[in-house]
């Protein structure tokens, strides 16, 4: 229940701050806010207890009750100098203090029937101030009349966090809705950039603002904005990536503050984060108070670290070694030439700033020996398998027994202390890569050293290498594949095999049915017609004719048998010309018609004389004897006239009678149909013209091309 303030580590007579409400450096106050004046007061905003002003060279407390300010919390604070006054935002007005009167002036609230909370004040110019809210807009306030007006254009709803003043005293606006560029001459606001919280604001020492947000930081330039995460990956939103607070080195070095890991060095060259390893090894870290031009302080949730940015060394104050408390507030923190200042959810910490790094642990610098040299990496041969190593710190002497701990990460997730001695050692490494982790604690358990970490590489066997495995892995599919797709071939060929071996028992069987229907159907139906003939002459007597028609009988089943002959010889693949195939069909056509009154007129105008497959000239045979036959057996024809037309490799067939005609929807179609199945097994084209009363003409067009084979 006190608190003690120390002027030096020899002070003997520290001031004292005893415990009461009164006191808002007690434990258990909430602090919101501190602001450091030129005459070295600190003034405090908290939470349920007003203000309070610590004056630190006589210890006394000027203290403002929650009920003077009428408001519970205090959020911001601004020394206006010039105007000799000090401005409080708080959780239900703005108040403004007059140094010289001592007296506080609470101004009139600009909204009606609502609570006015505000949360940032900022110098706009000599004549005004500039005021945020939470949920009521924003506002210019004079300087001499106090009086608020609202900027319009800044929707009451937003919930403003901070606003920054830009040198052309245009405003950037950080609300939870995103943030915002405001135009004080055009009243517009206008999205600066994605639609996400906006937490705070920074002025860089380029003249450009950085912003921070639930998901990393942001940078503000005369291209635009930009927006980096902690993730590396600004597309990627991450509530875990939250950034309190950004610290700019005088040599422009960026380290940021995050509920994620702790700090983080941005570069601005590969715009990527990388954390920063401190002692202590803090997940969280809140903000930064510069030290010195190569040190800075960083309050963390496991106390104070101190960083020199030059070697990347740090050091630890925490409970463990002095101060009351491990976890400080978000804001917490103020640095002047004088005084540190940090807060906690327990209270406040106030220590001397040239006293501050004398109340540090001393770092320890560890390092790893390994068959008698100091090594930064180890690799292990294949088939050895074994690791032993040594630690010890880089310097002389230490004030602080140590303990040392370690842990091989790829292998193990839990850490190990060395009981006696300073050896390290893993029997059985499997082969890869891994990590040792190496750290020292003192006797009170806080950690004393910057952690290192030394990269270990076991080599496998040739058998055991990962290329070999793929190799495996690769052959064994090879393997599979080709099995799969022989098996797969074999299949297909089998099937083709039968398919091919239906197809020709088809085809075969397609053929003999045409043969039967176009050779022995038509010579069977001349017979049947001649015989009809024989019948009526016997019942006549004519008995000369009777003979006659006897021996055209006889002659024709001797043509039926040659007919028969020729198919046997197409058979035999033995080729005919175009010509030789047009005289048998000549001859042919004569012999169907020597017992008709049909009269044949044929003509042949054969220039190229191409030679035909013989299989394909029995079937253009056969084509035309089924139109022959169906002009004997329907047409009723008096004439039949047959051109065979061939000019540059085109061959053309035709058959015209003068009978009847037809309708072929009328007829059977079996016959017209069996035509043009051959036309197409020839590649050629059929064309049937028929009319009622005036005839019928069969055009077959072929090329010579598809003839010979």
């Amino acid at each position: 229940d006190t608190l003690y303030c120390f002027k030096s580590t020899s002070d003997q007579a520290p001031l004292k701050y005893t415990w009461n409400k009164a006191n808002p450096y007690s434990p258990f106050v909430p602090v919101n806010c501190m602001y450091e004046d030129k005459e070295g007061n600190t003034w405090v905003g908290t939470s349920g207890y007003g203000c309070a002003i610590l004056n630190v060279r006589t210890g006394k407390i000027s203290f403002t009750p929650s009920s003077q300010l009428n408001a519970t919390a205090v959020w911001s604070i601004l020394h206006d100098k010039a105007q000799k006054v000090i401005l409080y935002g708080t959780s239900n007005n703005l108040a403004v203090y007059n140094i010289a009167s001592g007296k506080y002036r609470l101004l009139p609230k600009p909204v009606k029937n609502k609570r006015f909370t505000v949360t940032n004040i900022a110098n706009f110019d000599d004549r005004s101030w500039v005021v945020s809210s939470y949920g009521s807009g924003a506002f210019m306030v004079d300087k001499q009349t106090f009086r608020f007006s609202s900027l319009k254009g800044l929707s009451p709803e937003y919930a403003i966090n901070m606003i920054g003043v830009l040198p052309d005293k245009n405003l950037l606006v950080a609300t939870s809705s995103g943030l915002f560029h405001y135009n004080t001459g055009t009243h517009k606001a206008k999205p600066y950039y994605e639609p996400v919280s906006v937490l705070w604001l920074q002025k860089m020492r380029d003249g450009s603002m950085a912003y921070g947000k639930a998901s990393g930081i942001g940078f503000i330039t005369g291209q635009g904005a930009k927006t980096y995460g902690l993730n590396n990956d600004s597309t990627k939103y991450d509530y875990s990536d939250v950034v309190f607070s950004l610290h700019e080195t005088k040599n422009k070095r960026l380290f940021a503050a995050s509920i994620k890991g702790g700090v983080f060095e941005f570069n601005p060259r590969t715009k990527k984060f990388t954390r920063v390893a401190l002692m202590g090894d803090p997940s969280i870290a809140y903000c930064f108070a510069d030290v010195n031009d190569s040190s800075f302080v960083v309050t963390t949730n496991n106390g104070l670290v101190l960083y020199n940015h030059y070697t990347s060394l740090s050091k630890v104050l925490n409970k463990n070694n002095g101060l009351p408390f491990n976890d400080f507030d978000q804001f917490g923190c103020f640095i002047d030439d004088d005084l540190f200042a940090g807060s906690g959810p327990e209270g406040i910490v106030l220590m001397n700033r040239k006293e501050l790094l004398s109340l540090f642990s001393d770092a320890v610098e560890l390092r790893l020996r390994h068959n008698d040299e100091v090594v930064r990496s180890i690799t292990i041969a294949a088939g050895t398998q074994s690791l032993t190593t040594h630690v010890y710190t880089g310097i002389q002497q230490t004030t602080h027994a140590l303990t040392y701990q370690y842990t091989l990460q790829g292998l193990e997730t839990g850490w190990h202390s060395i009981e006696k001695g300073t050896e390290i050692t893993y029997n059985y490494l499997p082969p890869g890569d891994y990590t040792l982790l190496v750290k020292a604690t003192d006797e009170n358990n806080v950690v004393a050293s910057r952690q290192i970490s030394i990269p270990v590489y076991v080599i496998p066997l040739w058998y055991q290498t990962s290329w070999f495995r793929a190799m495996l892995v690769l052959l064994a599919a090879l393997i599979l594949v080709l099995a799969v797709r022989y098996a797969s071939w074999l299949k297909l060929k089998w099937q083709l095999r039968k398919l091919e071996a239906e197809q020709k028992v088809a085809n075969e069987r397609m053929r003999i049915s045409r043969e039967l229907h176009d050779n022995v159907g038509s010579q069977l139906t001349y017979l049947i017609t001649g015989l009809e003939a024989s019948e009526m002459m016997l019942k006549q007597q004519k008995t000369q004719t009777l003979n006659d028609n006897l021996e055209q009988l006889q002659q024709s089943a001797r043509d039926s048998m040659q007919q028969l002959r020729d198919s046997i010889w197409a058979l035999n693949n033995e080729d005919m010309t175009l010509s030789t195939l047009a005289e048998r069909f000549k001859n042919w056509v004569h012999k169907m018609l020597a017992m008709q009154a049909t009269v044949l007129k044929f003509e042949t105008d054969i220039e190229d004389d191409v030679t035909i497959d013989a299989i394909k000239a029995l079937s253009i045979f056969r084509l035309l004897q089924e139109t022959v036959h169906n002009t004997i057996k329907h047409a009723e024809a008096g004439e039949i006239f047959v051109t065979v037309l061939s000019r540059r490799k085109h061959i053309r067939i035709q058959v015209y009678d003068n009978g009847k005609g037809f309708v072929e929807a009328q007829t059977d179609g079996s016959g017209l149909n069996n035509m043009r199945a051959r036309a197409k097994e020839l590649g050629a084209h059929v064309f049937i013209e028929s009319e009622p009363g005036k005839g019928t003409t069969v055009t077959l067009t072929l090329s010579a091309n598809t003839l010979n084979g």
